[in-house]
């Protein structure tokens, strides 16, 4: 949608408080993404939508986003009297509000091409308008054209600070030559996508396509899904992931046993037979034979893992430790990491729950903090070995 905007008052402004260090996001693993939860350091401006902007966008003069054909600024629009949020593509060089040509990331289509864009991630406050960047198109050419995703964005988390003990998880790899260590590249309530309620308390954690993802509990697979092949920062790759989750027992949660995948990216608890399961315990028992059918259950879910990678397929029991798909870059995926989000139940807009990490250290587990990096163990714990070498 692009029209030439309404010629707004003011100018706008914005606070020079806000940085990468207020959310936990690390910026190395997002290339090619610009962050604005009402406010920003790269925008131009931002200002209260005046009566007659809302009136104008009520008659539908007004678009959800506007290029202006002169200066060539990007604008976003929020009339409604909720939040709002923006995923906004831009195919073409973008400048900041101090004369920064803004980076681009990759991203890839079905069919398996390549091509360089940036992304605007935008919440914007009701009755809001925002100045984001001047558009440069190469060569002079006409209007670019933004692709978009926009949705109503919510307040918050019901309740983000609740913690339960029993959710502690052990790390989902397991130590390889080639994998030691592993940074998170954005915790919960982080910025890019861990702002809504049924991902808020999520992890991102970075690895290489291919690495070998364990069960950290015992239980059942309950959804799984590796067709899909796009990636990168494209905003039309929001909905277009690869996935597996699991029900796994409370009871059955704690240190693997001392076993690795080998070189060659096995693992020593890969399941047998078709969907490489193992079945293990009663019709009504947790996997491992660890609980009954009175224990508590929770929902793992593995986000962006590799096509054709599932090593089991919904219904499969599985057991702690085994492994079940590899490490990808499918989806809305900047850089390959695993996603890693706990429910308490699998409805699709379940709100997560906090959860953390087996800690080799005192007190026994941690919250993953964007850009830190965590050093593996053969039992699945797991301590805080460096800070990112990324300034921001």
């Amino acid at each position: 949608k692009k029209k030439k905007k309404k010629k707004k008052k003011g100018g706008g402004s914005h606070s020079d408080h806000w940085t990468f260090t207020t959310t936990p996001v690390l910026s190395k693993a997002i290339p090619g993404c610009y962050i604005a939860h009402n406010d920003g350091d790269w925008i131009l401006g931002r200002e209260k939508a005046q009566e007659e902007d809302v009136a104008a966008m009520e008659r539908g003069e007004l678009p959800d986003i506007a290029v202006d054909p002169e200066e060539m600024i990007l604008t976003v629009y929020n009339a409604t009297r909720t939040r709002r949020s923006y995923y906004l593509t831009c195919p073409c060089p973008a400048v900041d509000a101090r004369g920064r040509r803004l980076d681009h990331g990759a991203t890839r289509d079905s069919d398996g091409r390549t091509t360089t864009v940036t992304t605007f991630v935008v919440v914007l406050a009701p009755l809001s308008i925002m100045d984001l960047c001047y558009l440069r198109p190469v060569g002079g050419g006409g209007m670019p054209d933004i692709a978009s995703h926009i949705s109503d964005a919510p307040v918050g988390h019901p309740a983000p600070g609740v913690f339960n003990p029993a959710y502690v998880l052990p790390f989902p790899f397991a130590p390889t030559e080639r994998l030691r260590r592993v940074t998170c590249g954005q915790a919960f309530g982080g910025e890019l996508t861990h702002y809504h309620p049924n991902t808020f308390h999520a992890v991102d954690l970075q690895c290489d396509v291919g690495t070998p993802l364990l069960a950290v509990g015992s239980g059942e697979v309950v959804a799984a899904r590796d067709h899909c092949s796009v990636s990168g920062i494209h905003c039309r790759n929001l909905f277009e992931w690869n996935s597996v989750m699991i029900r796994i027992s409370v009871s059955s949660l704690g240190p693997y046993e001392a076993t690795s995948p080998d070189s060659s990216g096995s693992s020593p608890r890969d399941g047998q037979g078709e969907g490489g399961s193992t079945p293990v315990g009663g019709p009504n028992e947790p996997s491992g034979g660890k609980g009954d059918v009175h224990d508590k259950w929770i929902y793992v879910e593995y986000v962006h893992i590799a096509r054709g990678s599932l090593c089991v397929k919904v219904g499969d029991r599985v057991q702690r430790g085994q492994m079940i798909c590899k490490a990808g870059d499918v989806g809305f995926c900047p850089t390959p990491h695993v996603h890693l989000q706990v429910h308490e139940s699998n409805h699709p807009e379940a709100p997560t729950v906090r959860f953390g990490f087996l800690s080799a250290d005192t007190p026994g587990y941690y919250f993953p903090e964007a850009g830190l990096t965590y050093e593996l163990s053969l039992t699945g714990k797991s301590r805080v070995c460096a800070p990112s070498n990324d300034p921001t």
